[in-house]
């Protein structure tokens, strides 16, 4: 079991040298990571450092990481679109696109659903690949892909127009 260096004076683990002290010079870098030391101690015979949590600092500040860029598969399948669905780059893209707007592009009621117009562009969306539905919207498009053999190009717009037809009706 390793002995713990305490106190200046300690013998370093490597060599047996007392080891002395040494204050931390401060970089504004440090500061940012979350904790940081004031001092540590050192060997002056090998140039070992040692680190105490007695001299550690807990900053509070937690360090965000960037969101990985998502790689697109060469061959896009259900499971690897679910995988982007899920991706931190979509998430990004998905909240940014919400701050546009908040209504459904087909009824015109609140909506919070980010539906893809086209996949053609699917990891580098423009906001003209995106419209912003609500569930039940959403559901419709769905069903006329599905049940009715629509292209996905062409739901949304069907979804629209059977919307302004009853409302003008």
């Amino acid at each position: 079991m390793k002995t713990k260096i305490n106190n200046t004076g300690d013998p370093c683990r490597k060599c047996g040298t007392p080891v002395i002290k040494k204050e931390c010079k401060f970089k504004e870098k440090k500061l940012e990571k979350s904790y940081y030391y004031t001092a540590y101690y050192a060997c002056t015979g090998c140039k070992t450092t040692y680190y105490n949590n007695k001299f550690k600092i807990m900053n509070g500040v937690v360090k965000k990481k960037k969101p990985k860029k998502y790689i697109m598969p060469d061959r896009m399948t259900s499971q690897n679109y679910r995988g982007y669905l899920k991706s931190e780059h979509w998430k990004t893209r998905r909240e940014n696109f919400l701050k546009t707007n908040k209504f459904c592009f087909c009824c015109g009621s609140i909506a919070n659903i980010v539906h893809h117009r086209n996949y053609g562009n699917l990891g580098k969306e423009k906001n003209r690949d995106l419209i912003l539905v609500c569930r039940d919207c959403h559901s419709e498009i769905h069903r006329l892909i599905n049940e009715e053999g629509s292209k996905l190009k062409d739901a949304h717009i069907e979804v629209r127009a059977n919307y302004l037809v009853e409302e003008f009706n």
